[in-house]
């Protein structure tokens, strides 16, 4: 959406097409996101990457909380970049009715779009220098996950080494 913005500042795009191409992708993309919590439900809970983290117990909380809070919970996690995809699989997960998704999802989708479009138009003449330090923070996030990544590894090939290969399996 910041490039969106960009565009319209830049003259190469109007803000009556860009609009409406931001909000249906944003919409689309929490649509599918809620449908797939829909449909696949409790079983995204019980895959193993997100039943570390995500505890019986805290799942209790998710569930209380969102029946009590669904409707602001989806408005305040369009501004919760990371954890945005979480709230819109549990609207699904929780069975709320796609309707009343819908409706505040575009309503957060406005907001955001408006917001977004904006801050990408009014910052289109200071596009080098934040390039510039996007670049840079690139940069130190790929290396951190380089590091993570590598770390991981020889954490796993140790333990491996410590427990010996895995038994086969008749």
């Amino acid at each position: 959406m910041l490039g969106a913005g960009y565009l319209v500042w830049h003259g190469d795009a109007t803000l009556a097409v860009m609009i409406p191409v931001c909000l249906g992708g944003i919409i689309a993309g929490d649509c599918m996101l809620y449908w797939v919590g829909r449909v696949f439900g409790e079983r995204i809970t019980q895959h193993r990457f997100i039943s570390h983290a995500l505890t019986p117990a805290r799942l209790a909380r998710v569930r209380g909380y969102f029946r009590r809070h669904g409707e602001k919970t989806l408005l305040v996690a369009r501004l919760v970049a990371g954890a945005r995809a979480f709230f819109f699989l549990a609207a699904g997960t929780m069975r709320m009715s796609f309707a009343r998704f819908l409706a505040f999802d575009a309503i957060g989708a406005c907001v955001a779009t408006a917001v977004w479009i904006s801050v990408g138009f009014f910052f289109g003449a200071h596009i080098h220098r934040v390039r510039s330090v996007a670049t840079r923070i690139e940069h130190w996030l790929l290396a951190g996950l380089l590091v993570i990544a590598v770390a991981w590894i020889f954490h796993r090939l140790s333990r491996r080494k410590v427990s010996g290969p895995p038994e086969p399996t008749l």
